[in-house]
């Protein structure tokens, strides 16, 4: 994943991660995606985790908007 974001040229509207849950570099990817003009001004990122893992209420500029769970699952937005 980190690997693809050198390679993304933006400005996107909407980005959908659905990592494996225990993947343990989603704090440094969210950190990429505030990376100048990858995402539009009012732009969103969708993560989907397990619902029994906190998300961030930060990563750089991204602030969590809202979080909804379904089972073992979350989605939090940003």
């Amino acid at each position: 994943m980190e690997q693809a974001l050198a390679f993304l040229k933006g400005p996107y509207h909407l980005v959908l991660l659905d990592p494996p849950y225990d993947l343990q570099g989603l704090p440094q990817i969210m950190e990429a995606l505030n990376r100048p003009r990858l995402l539009r001004e009012g732009g969103m990122v969708v993560v989907e985790h397990s619902s029994r893992t906190a998300s961030a209420e930060r990563f750089g500029a991204l602030r969590r908007e809202d979080m909804r769970r379904y089972g073992d699952t979350a989605l939090s937005v940003y």
